[in-house]
């Protein structure tokens, strides 16, 4: 599981295996899209383009690419497997005339025999370099009919056609071997079973450069070249597989800590708030308090002060009473109107209301002119006086008190 992790971390479920040959002096490429599942390989889409900039166009910049590098440019020869030279005199026998550091070269095994093939460095890297100033990863290449190493063996048939070359294999001695003809003419559309997957012909080379990448099967003198180029691939992958990841991970990290504290932010606030009306309501509670104990030290003070008068007008009225008068009421500062809720208590300050009876019309007179004789009164005023009976009569005064 890992090592697929890793895998698919480092290179990506689809790789363009892409054949870059000529036809009538033109670079043609034809692109094969693979698609890699966990057991197989599966061919999903394929193009062939003539025009460079169509190339560009077509192809998603987040997938590899393996190249296969099969132009005019390219020289290959088969040579007996049994030669006994290590690759760079082998390279130097069958093509004695190159400088061997301008060439880059494939050695692979076909049948009973060695496929050898060399192109100059300039060339491919032209093509390398167009890919990478388009921002298209090429993360392997290869040289001529080097990558049909590995697809050799899942052949039956004894002709392979490719898109310029048409292997022919010759069963007829102990040992197979091939003799690689130039395609002549525009052959039919051939179709070849590999391990199960159907494959046109003109698709072979691209197929086996992607199986090149995934299964090295002939020998390279640029390794160094290509184990960079993977590695800076690698990398590049892993910034745009795990970018997203990485920010939406920080993005809810954020997003939760923003959350959480605006959360808190307001418990705080509303806290706060909260305090600040309880101050609030504090001071209002001390000042009402305040108000109060000094509204009771007043009310006091007049009740106090009243009461002492009260007593001395009381006395002064119940003294001066005829044996002739009978009194019913005798009210100092009586309400002025009905009590009503939420509204202050109306009171006739500074004022007695005196009601009841009398039988001697004559000495009633003679009280009310004691009581105006009285030093703090200010006006006695009759508000009523009828007769209830023969002999008796009824009265209301009021008495005005001076301030």
């Amino acid at each position: 599981m890992f090592k697929q992790l890793k895998t698919y971390l480092n290179i990506g479920s689809k790789i363009y295996g892409i054949e870059v040959f000529e036809h009538n002096g033109t670079l043609n490429y034809e692109v094969v899209l693979v698609k890699r599942s966990k057991t197989e390989l599966l061919i999903s889409t394929s193009h062939t383009f003539t025009d460079w900039q169509d190339v560009v166009d077509g192809l998603d910049a987040k997938t590899p690419i393996c190249l296969c590098y099969n132009t005019d440019d390219v020289l290959h020869k088969m040579v007996s497997a049994q030669a006994k030279y290590n690759d760079t005199a082998l390279i130097e026998q069958v093509f004695p005339n190159i400088v061997i550091e301008r060439f880059y070269y494939n050695i692979g095994p076909f049948h009973a025999e060695h496929y050898l093939a060399l192109v100059e460095k300039a060339k491919i890297d032209a093509v390398i370099k167009n890919f990478e100033g388009a921002k298209l990863h090429v993360v392997n290449y290869s040289i001529g009919l080097s990558v049909l190493t590995n697809l050799l063996d899942y052949f039956v048939e004894d002709t392979i056609h490719t898109t310029t070359k048409t292997l022919v294999i010759d069963k007829g001695r102990s040992e197979d071997t091939i003799v690689i003809q130039p395609q002549k003419g525009k052959i039919p559309k051939t179709g070849y079973e590999i391990n199960g997957l159907h494959v046109d012909h003109t698709k072979l080379l691209g197929l086996g450069a992607v199986i090149d990448l995934l299964n090295q099967g002939a020998k390279k003198n640029y390794l160094g070249v290509l184990n960079a180029q993977q590695e800076k691939f690698k990398y590049t992958r892993a910034f745009q597989v795990l970018l997203w990841p990485i920010v939406a991970f920080f993005f809810v990290l954020l997003l939760s800590n923003f959350l959480v504290f605006n959360h808190y932010y307001t418990k705080s606030n509303d806290l706060e708030v909260e305090l600040n009306s309880n101050n609030t309501n504090k001071e209002k509670l001390i000042g009402l308090k305040e108000s109060l104990i000094a509204k009771e030290k007043r009310v006091e003070a007049i009740l106090t002060n009243n009461n002492s008068r009260s007593t001395l007008f009381m006395d002064a009225i119940a003294q001066s009473i005829p044996n002739s008068v009978l009194l019913e009421n005798l009210v100092y500062q009586p309400i002025s109107k009905p009590i009503k809720k939420d509204e202050a208590i109306a009171q006739d300050f500074n004022e007695i209301y005196i009601s009841g009876e009398t039988n001697d019309t004559e000495a009633f007179s003679n009280w009310i002119v004691i009581l105006e004789d009285f030093e703090w009164v200010s006006q006695v005023e009759t508000i009523s006086f009828g007769f209830k009976s023969k002999n008796s009569s009824i009265f209301s005064l009021k008495i005005t008190v001076n301030e």
